[in-house]
């Protein structure tokens, strides 16, 4: 999700934010960002390329359910982690939650 349009809708543009592999692992990717505590992040992946930015077809997850999790780090590090497995519902395949097999941690180092 990119945004919210006037009436509070999310805003979802597929393909836009690109993930970086990681050089010793091809099948682990990451992306970094910083959000202020209580925000509610809503995500998908998608498996596009740059040329697929805007397009869902073939490149969506889930054509309907999104990931999400509400930015707060109790330990005060301001450090959140999580460890997705690609095409992992979320839990009990409700919106905006982490993947069910996903590891969510907090007060991680970076």
């Amino acid at each position: 999700m990119v945004g919210v349009d006037a009436q509070g809708k999310p805003v979802w543009v597929p393909n836009k934010i690109r993930m970086t592999p990681d050089p010793s692992n091809p099948n682990i990717y990451t992306f970094t960002l910083g959000l202020p505590k209580g925000y509610k992040l809503n995500y998908k992946y998608t498996i596009g390329t740059n040329s697929d930015e805007g397009r869902w077809t073939g490149t969506e997850e889930f054509p309907v359910t999104f990931r999400g999790f509400l930015v707060d780090d109790p330990t005060g590090k301001r450090c959140i982690k999580i460890r997705d497995i690609f095409a992992n519902k979320p839990v009990g395949g409700r919106d905006g939650e982490v993947g069910s097999k996903s590891n969510f941690q907090t007060g991680c180092t970076r």
